[in-house]
C-alpha cells in the first residue's frame, strides 16, 4: 500500500514568477510526502518535501538574533529581489 499526504497552508511564499503573481503570495509553504512500495527484495520510494527553500522559523530566529539571512535565496522582498533582511 502507498500513500499520500499533504496540508493546505495561507499564501506567504511569494512565487518565482512574480510578474504573474503582480508581487502578491502565491504559494502556501505547503508540505507533501509521498510513499510507495516496491517489491520484496528492493527498498521503496519516499518523498518527503516542501515548497520552500527554508523554513519560515528560521528565518524569525535569525531576525531575533539581529542577524541578516545567511543567502539571498532565502528571501524576496516586495518587488521579487533578493534581500537578507
Amino acid at each position: 500500500m502507498g500513500g499520500i499526504c499533504s496540508t493546505g497552508t495561507s499564501p506567504i511564499i511569494l512565487y518565482v514568477i512574480l510578474t504573474w503573481s503582480n508581487g502578491e503570495p502565491m504559494l502556501g509553504n505547503n508540505p507533501l510526502a509521498i510513499e510507495a512500495p516496491a517489491a520484496k527484495d528492493r527498498k521503496s520510494f519516499m518523498l518527503d518535501i516542501t515548497m520552500s527553500t527554508v523554513a519560515f522559523s528560521k528565518m524569525e530566529i535569525q531576525k531575533m538574533k539581529g542577524h541578516n539571512l545567511p543567502s539571498n535565496k532565502w528571501s524576496v522582498d516586495p518587488h521579487g529581489c533578493p534581500t537578507t533582511d
